[in-house]
This record gives C-alpha cells, structure tokens and sequence, in this order.
C-alpha cells in the first residue's frame, strides 16, 4: 500500500510528509504502514485525498470496480467460453471474476478482455483499462505501433478515437491470428526451421511475423499465470 500512495504522491507532486500534515496524521506514521496495518478510517482519508477508491490504495487498482466490469463483459458466458473467447488461462479468469485475485492485471489480459467484451453498450474499454489502473488514451501510441497505414487511414476516416483504434486493431489481429492457425497448409515447425528471409514471399513473410506476434502474447499469457 505504501508503494501506491508514493506513487500518487509524486502524481501530484505532494511529498508523504506534506500528506502526513494535511490529514492530521503523525509524523512518518504513513512508512509505518507496511508493517503496522492502519485503521480503515486512515486509509479511507487518504483514499478521499487523492480521490481513489480504497482498492486501489490495497492494490494498485481498483478491484472491486475491474471485477464487475469483467463480469458484465462476459455476460452469459460461462467461464470455460469466457476463457476460450479471450484466450486467457480459465483458472485465473474465475479468480478475476470472482474478486479473488488481487494483482493488477497486466495490460494485454485487459486488452484480451476488452476486445472478447460482449457488453460494449454497458461496459467500453476504457472503463475497463482505468478500473485496471491504466490510462488507455496514454497507452495508444505503444499499442498502436505495428498498424499498418492504409488501415490507421481506414480508421481515422470511420472517425475512430485512438482508444476505439486500439481495440478494433486488436480483434483485427486476433481474427488474422485465428484465421492463420486454422489453416491446415501452416506447418509452424517448417516455417521456424526456415524462416532465412530469402525464400519467403512478402506476403508469407508478413503472415510468419504474425505467428511469431501470436506467440509471443501467448508467452505472456503463460508467463502471468
């Protein structure tokens, strides 16, 4: 906990001292707080002060409020369809939407929900992305990176935000992915043993780099579990 308030103390340019006067607090009482569990009352001031929940004091985002939304995106799915339209293990997606796992999601397991969201009229990505402790009008750039052009100009047109880009890029490479592994010519150990870039054409060589993308969020999947 002590770790997320410096955190929003240097979002706000407020030193624990400063925090420590403005809420009537005892001089260094705060540093005691990673071994001294304070009172519900301390903790729910400085959420107030900072104008966070409680949740994302405890945990670095907020819980309770990413759980609910979790749920209302998957909506009648079960965890087992859930997990399988996500791609994420179906173990950890049950401790999410039961308010039992209490670290931060990572940003490709918010992306995986956002883009699997079932309920966009109710819940949209960004809702999703803030009550994970991230700003998805920040990331936009990062995630953005690898669109091609032609289809960054296709969206602006549609009169796309960057969030709303973000996520239709994302099913965009989802459905590519799903498409390339359902292929019964893609023998992924071929083109692994003998990915040299003299013997590909441009397209095969840009449906191998979209494998290799595939595998690499697999890794983190795996790496988060």
């Amino acid at each position: 906990m002590l770790e997320n308030i410096q955190k929003l103390c240097d979002e706000r340019d407020v030193t624990i001292a400063q925090l420590e006067r403005d809420l009537n607090f005892g001089r260094g009482s705060i540093y005691k707080w990673n071994k001294n569990s304070p009172s519900i009352d301390k903790v729910q001031k400085v959420a107030e002060y900072f104008g966070v929940s409680t949740d994302f004091l405890l945990y670095g985002f907020d819980k309770g409020e990413f759980t609910s939304l979790v749920n209302v995106a998957r909506y009648r799915r079960s965890i087992k369809e859930f997990a399988k339209d996500t791609g994420l293990d179906e173990h950890y997606l049950n401790r999410l939407c039961s308010g039992v796992e209490y670290k931060q999601p990572s940003i490709d397991t918010v992306l995986a929900i956002a883009i699997a969201n079932d309920n966009e009229l109710v819940v949209n990505a960004q809702s999703l992305f803030k009550a994970a402790g991230y700003d998805l009008n920040e990331l936009a750039g990062d995630l953005l990176s690898d669109i091609p052009l032609d289809l960054m100009h296709h969206y602006q047109k549609q009169g796309m935000s960057e969030a709303e880009m973000v996520i239709a890029h994302a099913r965009y490479k989802k459905a590519a992915f799903e498409e390339a592994m359902r292929d019964p010519g893609y023998d992924i150990q071929t083109l692994a043993a003998h990915h040299d870039g003299d013997e590909w054409t441009e397209e095969e060589l840009a449906e191998i780099e979209r494998f290799k993308e595939f595998v690499r969020m697999k890794r983190k999947q795996k790496q988060q579990e």
